[in-house]
């Protein structure tokens, strides 16, 4: 399989970092790659007779302001991993920017002007497009008539937001010949019609907190990481408006193990049908997830989800599978729930440990044997875990029937699941791999299934497939 890297872009400007005291003037050099998710790496330098680039004791808190050559604008919020080298009396730092940002930043009379908004993410199957393609020898791509190329939409204090692919195209090399790269890029797009004065660098500063929460509950579909790493977005002007303008941002991202995926997704591996999804479902579950009581605790609950997808040890795939039900367990239960909470009111519990206390005084000589005992007496008023699991799997409807063959005694295959979970983490045993990778399996998906539930997701669409692959 061919494997071609795109070259780096590099830049290389002069401004200032302005988060200091003092205003100190400096020369930025730096490259990234415009089509991959890696870092932005800079050499920031002082300008003129300075020597010193002054507190450089906080780095995720430096700015820096600079122009190209060409008078591109350059901001750079947050610098990682850097180094400090002294040349002479001068000092050089060299890093990553957190969040690197590029191109005619300024604020312009925006009136009239349609700004398009491109944030690339990883490959998901929910961003492919119902597309199908005719490539032909003399290089020509036709789409074909039966394709249709809607995405995923869902709406944003900014506007309509698509997830889908779109191509670019490259011209390079492929050995001594010359040749189109194509390159698909699966993004969220939106269209922006502003009003009055208008800033590309305010819009982009503000696309995290825009869209952050929302690609967490499309990692929760996807069953992958999935986060925006860089955004190009482009001004394009009405009939008597200003220029067009232009920028792009790139953002250091954790994204998992990407490069180690075992295989690319297809919409077989996705929890809810696609269609459903295009069809209005998506929009429908996030306005849930957003609005949602269980929104902290939904959230909480995804990473340990998504970790048990990525590469990696088994045993941390189970631990972190573990740590998914036991979120949503704790996270819904309360004391004050008698049918998941304490088994006596507190009161009523607070007059049986005094007399348990009593008892043990009587019966042990021992003051820190005794102390030992009673400091142990608060969990017996706890329902145990699986009395709490079957209560709350009921309340919320969870469809398990999925997840065993059927006449299973689900409950009696729950507290077999308990007793493993119970060995492995107290313990660290593992007595039967394959019964343990089939409770991973279970487990995951019933969580999954779970908070479907708490978003109110119908169970028609449920992708049955994606449940089969995985539970047998």
């Amino acid at each position: 399989m061919l494997s071609k890297k795109i070259a780096p872009s590099d830049f290389v400007g002069r401004g200032k970092i302005v988060n200091t005291d003092k205003t100190i003037p400096v020369i930025i050099h730096g490259t990234y790659n415009p089509y991959e998710p890696g870092p932005t790496f800079c050499t920031v330098a002082p300008d003129g007779r300075r020597k010193s680039l002054g507190d450089l004791s906080n780095p995720e808190e430096i700015e820096i302001r600079a122009t190209t050559n060409d008078g591109k604008d350059i901001t750079i919020l947050g610098l990682d991993q850097i180094t400090i080298t002294h040349l002479g009396s001068q000092t050089i730092c060299q890093g990553t920017a957190k969040y690197f940002i590029k191109g005619q930043l300024k604020t312009f009379a925006a009136q009239g002007n349609e700004i398009h908004c491109s944030l690339f993410i990883p490959y998901t199957p929910l961003a492919k497009a119902d597309a199908h393609y005719t490539r032909s020898y003399d290089g020509t791509i036709t789409l074909s008539e039966r394709s249709n190329r809607n995405g995923i939409k869902w709406n944003t204090p900014l506007g309509l937001a698509e997830l889908i692919d779109h191509y670019d195209y490259v011209e390079d090399k492929v050995g001594i010949d010359a040749a189109t790269i194509r390159i698909r890029r699966c993004q969220a797009h939106l269209v922006i019609k502003p009003k009055g004065r208008y800033s590309l660098e305010k819009l982009i500063r503000g696309l995290p907190d825009a869209f952050d929460e929302t690609f967490w509950f499309i990692s929760f579909l996807s069953r992958k990481r999935i986060v925006w790493h860089s955004v190009e977005v482009n001004a394009f002007p009405s009939e008597g408006s200003s220029e067009f303008r232009e920028a792009v941002a790139h953002r250091q991202s954790w994204l998992g193990f990407l490069e180690e995926q075992r295989y690319e997704q297809t919409s077989i591996d996705i929890l809810l049908k696609i269609n459903e999804l295009r069809n209005g479902l998506f929009e429908k579950l996030h306005e849930n997830f957003m609005a949602s009581p269980y929104k902290t605790l939904i959230r909480r609950t995804i990473p340990f989800l998504i970790m048990s997808y990525e590469q990696g040890y088994f045993e941390s795939h189970i631990a972190n599978t573990y740590s998914a039900l036991e979120t949503m367990v704790a996270g819904l239960s309360s004391d004050a729930d008698q049918d998941v909470g304490l088994l006596l009111s507190t009161g009523d519990f607070r007059h049986l440990t005094k007399k348990l206390k009593d008892v043990i005084r009587a019966e042990i000589d021992d003051g820190d044997i005794q102390d030992g005992i009673s400091s142990k007496l608060g969990e017996l008023n706890r329902r145990p875990i699986l009395d709490r699991l079957t209560t709350l799997l009921e309340r919320y409807q969870v469809p398990m029937a999925q997840l065993w063959p059927p006449d299973s005694n689900i409950k009696e295959q729950l507290h077999q699941i308990i007793k493993r979970r119970n060995l492995y983490i107290h313990q660290g045993r593992i007595d039967d791999f394959h019964q343990y990778y089939r409770d991973y399996t279970r487990l995951r998906i019933l969580v999954e299934l779970w908070i479907l539930k708490l978003l109110e997701c119908p169970d028609e669409a449920i992708n049955s497939v994606a449940i089969k692959i995985f539970v047998k």
